[in-house]
């Protein structure tokens, strides 16, 4: 008699190999979890509606206060707890359409608004910026970034940079020469520290149209769809410089560009999710592939979503836990990484809604899909959770002897919660499986689910049933499955 003992899944979803010859410890389906601390599958908290908004908003930003959101109209009432920005096109009638990004500066929002004429503005607390110059190259763009005192952000080939202290000037011939603490309306003290831009296309091939801005350590990362420059950038421009530049890779979605940890900084390419880190200690940047469990997958799916969908891809940090979130439309690809307990691991959530807008704040991540703001894991002190099925299907196992027929004898496993239990036995037709029961506790000591199935190969997939707790979520821990085979029929 032989067991086939999975005693953690800290490989999470895998895609890479065929059902068959993946490894025990990976998945070849999990979705709404994730993987924790402890190398176990969990159920994901909930996505709990908070706000229902009036129509005529767009977009979601936060303040120390609490989140924002906009539209062209006058306040059309928010629920208590959101705040209203205007945000108005020149002509005072046309309508905002999205808020293509975001940052604070000084605590206030710098925002690029993006109007149904197909115009882009930018916006100052709620003020629209107008002081460009009269250089053509310097035009209102996105994304927008804060860093070093100074506003940047990309349009065309162009890397565009503020006054020092002064979000509202991009006039490279406004004069202005601050110095470092005197404010926005401050005394010039000293020189070097004025607006402009640099035309990246002039330094490096490939970065005619600029897409993206992230923090890479201390510098700027500058993604093209096919070029990162990477760039020490000073509030005396003169002094500013390329560093490095990466040929083959870079984003589409800059929303997707998110700072991962110290040292790495996660985007969304056309081959899968790649990551910025450090070569060595020289800390050259070397584009790594953190998303090759799920690349296939990925990449499937972003070949089937929409252009604008892919587009608005979004990454945040979810606060509690550390986990890298990358939501494309009603999909969020969840990367938990725990490397003290060797967990790496991809799974998805599906929240039931197309995420439209993804924000942290408070500890807490806020996401919109139309007029409704959701939180997840609620608003409350603890994560809150509910009946989502939570799903993982393990590989087709072959107790290392691939070739012979064995007989099920039975099924094991480690839970918190309900879970139903079925078995597939055909890596040819991954949807065929057979029901073996529904279990509420941990059966090792005792209770085992007997079973009398013939195969090669054995898949166990898992489905949660219902809530298991208010504030804790089911959990699979571990599972074996027992099985004679021909073999031991034979020595018998």
């Amino acid at each position: 008699m032989g067991t086939i003992w999975i005693r953690e899944f800290t490989g999470g979803l895998d895609t890479r190999k065929l059902p068959e010859t993946s490894q025990g410890g990976t998945l070849v389906r999990a979705v709404d979890g994730h993987i924790n601390r402890g190398g176990e599958f969990e159920q994901r908290a909930a996505f709990v509606p908070v706000y229902t908004l009036p129509k005529g908003t767009v977009g979601l930003a936060f303040t120390k206060a609490g989140p924002v959101v906009f539209g062209s109209i006058p306040d059309p009432g928010m629920p208590n707890g959101v705040a209203y920005q205007r945000l108005q096109h020149p002509d005072g009638a046309t309508d905002l359409i999205a808020v293509r990004s975001f940052d604070l500066f000084a605590g206030k929002i710098f925002a690029a608004g993006e109007f149904a004429d197909g115009k882009l503005y930018q916006f100052y607390d709620g003020k629209r910026v107008t002081h460009y110059g009269s250089n053509s190259a310097i035009v209102p763009g996105a994304p927008v970034r804060t860093f070093g005192r100074k506003l940047y952000y990309v349009t065309g080939p162009n890397l565009i940079y503020s006054n020092l202290a002064d979000p509202t000037n991009f006039d490279p011939d406004s004069g202005t020469t601050r110095a470092s603490g005197t404010g926005a309306t401050g005394a010039s003290t000293s020189t070097g520290v004025g607006a402009g831009f640099n035309d990246l296309s002039e330094e490096d091939y490939g970065s005619e149209d600029l897409v993206a801005i992230g923090r890479y350590q201390n510098y700027l990362a500058i993604f093209s769809d096919r070029t990162v420059q990477i760039r020490y950038v000073d509030p005396d421009p003169a002094l500013s410089k390329q560093i490095q530049a990466l040929h083959n890779t870079g984003t589409i979605s800059p929303r997707s560009v998110t700072e991962f940890g110290d040292t790495d900084l996660f985007y969304l390419d056309a081959s899968g999710l790649r990551s910025l880190k450090a070569r060595d200690a020289s800390n050259a940047a070397v584009s790594t592939d953190i998303g090759s469990a799920i690349d296939v997958l990925l990449t499937d799916f972003v070949a089937g979503s929409s252009p604008a969908d892919v587009r608005n891809a979004i990454g945040v940090i979810e606060p509690r836990d550390g986990r890298f979130w990358l939501a494309i439309s009603d999909t969020i690809f969840v990367f938990s990484y725990f490397p003290a307990a060797k967990v790496s691991a991809w799974t998805i959530y599906k929240p039931g809604f197309k995420v439209e807008d993804m924000i942290v704040l408070n500890r807490r991540v806020y996401l919109r899909s139309g007029n409704q703001i959701y939180v997840y894991g609620g608003l409350g002190a603890e994560l809150q959770y509910d009946a989502t099925e939570a799903v993982a299907w393990l590989p087709y196992l072959d107790g290392d002897r691939p070739t012979e027929t064995k007989t099920l004898q039975g099924v094991d496993a480690a839970v918190r919660g309900s879970w139903r239990i079925e078995i597939g036995m055909d890596p040819a037709n991954l949807a065929a499986s057979d029901k073996i029961g529904e279990i509420t506790e941990t059966t090792f000591m005792a209770n085992r689910i007997p079973g009398s199935a013939q195969a090669t190969h054995f898949s166990l997939r898992f489905r949660s049933h219902g809530r298991y707790a208010a504030t804790k979520p089911a959990v699979l821990g571990s599972a074996a499955i027992t099985y004679l085979a021909e073999s031991d029929k034979a020595r018998a």
